[in-house]
């Protein structure tokens, strides 16, 4: 059983590198991976630690938001560990996954993440309805029946496929399906 660090800096000032190193350390980390990782970017280092990590081994991190940018990317990251019955111990929340107590951690997330799984879908849902209300529908806007008719009769004058397509600005599973509605293909 090892216990593998990782520190990745933040834009807070009280969350640098040193301060986590510190951290990691004190909390009894053998190896540390480290990276200052600006929003959107790669986490190549993260990739690298969880790489690393073997069965039964112990990720410590400072705080639980080094983890991940995003919530998906954090529950993505937990529950690998959990998975790959890798413990997790988190300082600053004093979180340990290998105590029956901090295993109790996994459930609340796992929880947490149905949660917002159900209120992206409720919202997607009520979005929708409202969109549908105000006479839209989903999908792409029908092509104009002038370019339909054009593209019927370049099709019937056996004009390639391509030229078409490049002529009309239109993809060829557009084409084939105005064609095949109106019955020509």
């Amino acid at each position: 059983m090892r216990c593998i660090g990782y520190a990745r800096e933040s834009l807070i000032a009280d969350n640098n590198l040193d301060f986590q190193e510190v951290t990691l350390k004190e909390a009894g980390c053998e190896t540390i991976f480290k990276e200052n990782v600006k929003p959107g970017e790669f986490q190549q280092e993260l990739n690298k630690c969880l790489q690393s990590l073997n069965s039964y081994d112990t990720l410590i991190i400072s705080r639980l938001d080094r983890l991940g940018q995003t919530t998906k990317q954090l529950f993505k990251v937990i529950e690998d560990l959990r998975q790959r019955q890798i413990g997790l111990r988190i300082v600053d929340l004093n979180i340990d996954t290998n105590t029956p107590e901090g295993k109790n951690f996994f459930i609340i997330l796992e929880a947490l993440k149905e949660m917002e799984y159900q209120l992206l879908r409720e919202r997607t849902t009520i979005s929708r309805e409202a969109a549908k209300a105000r006479g839209r529908r989903g999908g792409r806007k029908p092509i104009n029946q002038e370019v339909v008719e054009k593209a019927k009769r370049m099709y019937a004058a056996n004009k390639a496929v391509t030229e078409i397509t490049n002529e009309l600005s239109i993809s060829r599973t557009t084409l084939y399906k105005y064609l095949k509605e109106s019955k020509k293909l």
